[in-house]
């Protein structure tokens, strides 16, 4: 069987891939993270994917205690109730790897790493010798390939009577309006009467 490596390699390797003509950054989070799935973040991966363009709900959806489909449900978020905070999560569940495709620097062709995220403008982040270590996926893609996805679930953090609960975002029937999904019929109809 192959052995999978991680890119926990010797601390020297870490400064020299970070100054090596900028090409890769880092900032201190540990690589432990694999150990402790699921991995919670504010924002998400995809251009204004956290941007609420109309502060009421288009449809109702169900209210958790927490961003996980097996915490208790507290309560439900009406159609045309008002959003008055909104917050985006990304709740990364499983992470993904990525292979080297040559020599470069101190790494070897067909190591691996792990896969942390994959942003919309190209850049990935990857766990190295605990660090994040970032590259823009778009200009490299000479260097490594993405062999394996993150597997990730978008949530959306609201307040209730002062409480934080939360809601899970459905692609295909989103109970809010957002960047790209704007679409005035679906306003409340007192406010289309307004129109």
């Amino acid at each position: 069987m192959k052995k999978i490596i991680y890119l926990v390699l010797l601390g020297a390797i870490s400064s020299s891939c970070i100054n090596a003509d900028g090409f890769f950054s880092s900032h201190d989070i540990p690589c432990s993270i694999k150990e402790s799935m699921p991995k919670i973040e504010d924002g998400c991966f995809t251009e204004a994917c956290d941007v609420l363009r109309y502060n009421k709900a288009i449809r109702s959806t169900k209210l958790y205690s927490g961003p996980d489909l097996s915490s208790e449900i507290v309560g439900e978020l009406k159609k045309c109730d008002e959003i008055n905070y909104f917050k985006v999560k990304t709740k990364t569940t499983t992470l993904g790897r990525v292979k080297f495709l040559k020599d470069y620097k101190n790494f070897k062709k067909d190591n691996e790493a792990f896969l942390l995220s994959f942003a919309a403008d190209g850049k990935i982040e990857f766990c190295h010798n605990d660090q994040i270590l970032s590259l823009n996926y778009h200009e490299e893609k000479k260097v490594l390939k993405v062999t394996d996805w993150p597997k990730s679930e978008k949530w959306i953090e609201l307040k209730v009577n002062d409480q934080l609960v939360y809601a899970p975002y459905d692609r295909s029937q989103p109970f809010y309006m957002g960047h790209f999904d704007f679409d005035p019929s679906q306003k409340c109809q007192d406010e289309k009467s307004k129109q």
